[in-house]
């Protein structure tokens, strides 16, 4: 398709919409952004998070397994 939004209505007000989330009226246009964001459904079950000092570890040991069969993590241990 064009990427174009569709045109409608709310409370007499004209609206575009679409299935993305932008400020344009088209996405492959070179408008510019209007940076006016509605995100709108039904919020019963919604769920958000915010992301807050999140680190992260990375390990380049191995896992192994000992005499007994039981495995380890090296990174973990």
């Amino acid at each position: 398709g064009t990427g174009a939004a569709l045109q409608g209505e709310l409370i007499g007000e004209p609206l575009a919409y679409s299935r993305s989330v932008s400020g344009k009226l088209r996405r492959q246009s070179t408008s510019v952004d209007s940076g006016l964001r509605a995100i709108g459904g039904d919020s019963s079950q919604a769920a958000y998070g915010v992301g807050m000092e999140i680190s992260i570890k990375l390990s380049r040991e191995a896992t192994y397994i000992d005499e007994d069969g039981a495995v380890h993590s090296a990174f973990q241990e």
